[in-house]
């Protein structure tokens, strides 16, 4: 979506900013379980800054917040402040996120309190820093490409160059006019809570609901809420996450455990009843496909009685790498621990940054 220079409509009296001038996009209700007491009582967590390697100890206070983040003056003296909006949408969602941790099953929460978490994850998919890059870098792709056939960008207003006041309130803009729709896509998602393996931890990154598509939608892209086999995830502790999949996901594991359960059957049968070489391959075949159906029947019950599927490290460094790819700069992890984001850093320097879109 390209930036535009825009002014805010005043058809009332000025709203007013909020007293609030520290503004985070990752609230402390999502950074509190990661964070322990340091030597002056304040809640303090370990920090990785991607674009510079260095790790560092901070209040909560002190990251994933802006001055006036989520606030715009106009040259008029209007302002645009969704931080109080949006704080209220915390409150609500912070006793729910504590009860989900402490519980550790979907089934403690009420209908009420599983929609205020579907509306605080909405917010949160599209409040933060990686919005306002992807805004600028969209821009930016189109102006140089309008350029190179010969255009003066700045002749068209909504590609103009413009400053990162006009990007703040574009995304402010663009939060306030879709929220109440994008949240409606949640509501079509099976809501599902992750465990992290024993000695594993989630990272939480400065993009904290991240998102992924297993298929491919060629020539179309695969992100996107209301795209078939869409998957989102949000830690919401150490150990762990809730994710909104895409019932398809849900199907699909119904599909391997069928499956697996049919072989099971057939190579039982090959491997007692048949001779030679078919009924050792069945036999070498049969604990691998066992073990298979085992896995998808615990998935199967863990959803159906609202408490996490059991992750292992494969599983575990798929979730945190999403979190550490979107990333605009900062994570965050209890326990100091940022060797897997050193890694993937290491192997690919775009990681640096976060996720952006392209044109083909």
């Amino acid at each position: 979506m390209a930036r535009r220079k825009v002014t805010v409509s005043r058809t009332g009296p000025k709203k007013k900013r909020s007293d609030v001038r520290n503004q985070h996009y990752v609230p402390r209700c999502l950074l509190n379980p990661f964070a322990k007491k340091g030597g002056g009582k304040k809640l303090q967590v370990h920090v990785f800054d991607k674009r510079t390697d260095r790790s560092f100890i901070t209040a909560t206070e002190n990251i994933f917040a802006q001055r006036d983040f989520n606030t715009f003056e106009g040259a008029d003296g209007t302002v645009l402040c969704l931080e109080d909006g949006m704080a209220a949408i915390e409150d609500i969602a912070a006793p729910v996120l504590r009860k989900l941790v402490e519980a550790r099953s979907l089934a403690a929460i009420s209908d009420e309190e599983r929609m205020a978490l579907i509306v605080f994850v909405a917010l949160q998919k599209i409040r933060g820093v990686g919005l306002r890059a992807q805004f600028k870098a969209m821009t930016d792709q189109l102006r140089r490409r309008i350029q190179a056939d010969g255009t003066d960008p700045n002749t068209i207003d909504q590609l103009r160059e413009g400053t990162d006041e006009d990007l703040k309130l574009t995304s402010l803009q663009f939060l306030r006019e879709n929220l109440a729709e994008f949240t409606q896509h949640y509501l079509d998602k099976a809501l599902v809570l992750h465990a992290a393996p024993a000695g594993q931890e989630f990272v939480l990154g400065d993009a904290a609901v991240v998102w992924a598509n297993k298929r491919d939608h060629s020539p179309y892209g695969n992100l996107g809420l209301g795209v078939v086999g869409i998957e989102l995830y949000m830690p919401v502790s150490p150990d762990l996450a809730i994710a909104f999949w895409c019932p398809s996901i849900v199907d699909m594991v119904r599909r391997t455990r069928d499956g697996a359960r049919d072989l099971i059957r057939k190579l039982s049968a090959v491997s007692l009843l048949g001779l030679g070489r078919e009924a050792d391959e069945a036999r070498r075949n049969l604990p691998q496909v066992r073990a298979k159906f085992a896995r998808a029947q615990a998935d199967l019950d863990a959803i159906a009685a609202s408490v996490p599927l059991q992750l292992n490290i494969d599983n575990m460094r798929y979730v945190n790498s999403l979190q550490i790819a979107e990333s605009e700069q900062y994570i965050v992890s209890s326990n100091g621990d940022f060797s897997f984001v050193q890694e993937m850093i290491g192997e690919n320097a775009a990681y640096r940054r976060g996720h952006q879109f392209r044109f083909a």
